[in-house]
């Protein structure tokens, strides 16, 4: 019978040398090497002698040939490259799966693809989706810089276009309507809630003159233009709103600025943008009003060189008329002293100041025959200069010629003569006993109003006066002095020269 021991020897060399090819057919065991396959065979096999035989002394029985430990030991660096090493590296998915493999399931989860993955595993998903966020941003972001790019290379206009505003049908003109369609390429929002100013175009500042808010509320027509953007507001308001005069903002208005700055007219005219680019660039700084009504310096002096202007002119035909006035007064003179020589009158009073009148008197009455004068109020400084003469404007010439030239326009006239006289000293008379050569007579006539004349002499015994009377134009055109009765309803007052 063979020997148990000898049994289990050759059993276990037999197994030892059909177990590795079956031990690595199988992926799923490539972890298991030789030894510890041989150890395992080893121990049951131990264990199986130990249960059934008292355990014998080890020097009576050789080792068994077939068993060759040692030479089946594998080296350590050949073990870690064969059997630690994976059968063949795992990709993404593979790693995933093999987590997802190693997760416990909720009781009532049914799909295992919609089970929640391990933190590690969400933090590589939120790296994966930022990237992807990442990729698609820039990708947007380069079409809109390349969009950008072809608006910005659009040859836009930089100057006013619109000379003339109120000519310009923006219904019917798509090229007008062309500057607007496109919304502005900013990226900065220039919407209504936007805070950021939009004040410059093609490189200029219109920050004095322009505020978008205030511009599109206060110009509907382009609000509903360019809608709410403010930079199609802007460019509005340079090509066509400056030279439609449309005001802006609320510190400047053209028109007012146009009014209260005349000395800018020389030099812009009536090209409007102008007036905007000048405050904008100097008048602002210089102290220039932009709204409301103001005068200048140059306001206050233009004005007051127009006043002087007017004053040196009224001055000079003034003095053309005192001119005129004296050589015809000259020129009548010699008339009426032949014609007074001729008639026999006598233009002698009592006193040198009343002769000096009376022959004034004769003077007017000649000079108004010739020159063809009408019955009415003057209203020229000089008294009866415009043409007009009457009864009372009779005497205050005559006065005037003498020096009283304290009158007001026109002459003295009417009731007033009696208070000018007192108050130069004529000596006043109630009766026809006060009457001499060169009185001033004033009447109350039949038809209740007031007259006067010059007495050039008079006869109490007859009621005869022959007197000067410039008091219709009957009178005007007749010779004088001239003999008329006394044919009044009363005498009022007798003014004589002390």
């Amino acid at each position: 019978m063979i020997n148990r021991k000898c049994l289990t020897a050759l059993l276990a060399a037999v197994i030892m040398t059909a177990i590795p090819a079956t031990v690595h057919a199988d992926p799923a065991d490539s972890s298991i090497g030789r030894k510890t396959t041989w150890d395992l065979v080893l121990r049951q096999t131990a264990e199986e002698e130990i249960a059934e035989e008292p355990v014998e002394e080890p020097a009576e029985e050789p080792a068994s040939e077939p068993v060759k430990y040692e030479e089946e030991v594998v080296p350590a660096e050949e073990y870690q490259q064969e059997v630690l090493k994976p059968a063949h590296a795992a990709t993404p998915e593979e790693i995933m799966a093999e987590a997802l493999a190693g997760m416990s399931l909720p009781e009532n989860a049914e799909n295992p693809e919609t089970v929640t993955a391990p933190e590690e595993v969400q933090e590589v998903q939120e790296v994966q989706n930022v990237q992807e966020v990442q990729e698609v941003l820039e990708e947007e972001s380069g079409e809109v810089r390349e969009e950008a790019q072809e608006i910005e290379t659009e040859e836009l206009p930089t100057e006013p276009l619109a000379a003339d505003g109120e000519d310009l049908d923006v219904e019917s003109d798509e090229t007008y309507k062309a500057l607007f369609k496109n919304k502005s390429t900013s990226s900065t929002s220039t919407k209504k809630n936007s805070r950021i100013p939009v004040t410059r175009y093609a490189g200029k500042d219109y920050s004095l003159v322009f505020d978008a808010r205030y511009y599109l509320q206060h110009n509907p027509d382009v609000a509903s233009l360019v809608g709410d953007d403010y930079e199609l507001a802007l460019r509005h308001f340079v090509l066509y709103g400056m030279s439609q005069r449309r005001q802006a903002i609320s510190t400047f208005d053209v028109n007012a600025y146009y009014t209260n700055y005349p000395e800018l007219h020389e030099e812009f005219g009536l090209d409007w943008p102008s007036y905007y680019m000048h405050y904008q660039t100097v008048g602002k700084s210089k102290g220039y009003v932009g709204t409301g009504t103001v005068k200048s310096k140059t306001a206050v002096k233009a004005a007051r060189e127009e006043a002087e202007r007017k004053a040196r002119e009224q001055a000079e035909r003034e003095e053309a008329a005192r001119q005129a006035a004296l050589a015809a007064q000259q020129a009548f003179q010699q008339q009426a002293i032949q014609t007074q020589q001729a008639s026999g009158t006598t233009l002698t009073a009592n006193n040198v100041r009343a002769t000096a009148f009376l022959q004034e008197v004769a003077k007017v009455t000649e000079y108004a025959r010739v020159r063809g004068m009408t019955y009415g109020n003057s209203a020229s400084v000089i008294p009866c200069e415009d043409g007009h003469i009457s009864c009372d404007r009779l005497i205050a010439r005559a006065l005037y010629n003498l020096g009283f030239h304290d009158q007001p326009i026109g002459g003295i006239a009417g009731f007033p003569i009696c208070n000018y006289l007192e108050a130069h000293g004529f000596r006043k008379g109630t009766s026809f006993a006060d009457i001499e050569p060169g009185s001033i007579i004033v009447v109350i006539n039949n038809a209740g109003s007031f007259h006067c004349f010059v007495a050039a002499s008079y006869n109490p015994q007859t009621n005869v006066f022959v007197k000067y009377d410039e008091g219709s134009n009957a009178r005007i055109r007749s010779q004088q002095p001239f003999v008329e009765p006394w044919a009044y309803s009363r005498l009022v007052a007798v003014y004589n020269f002390t």
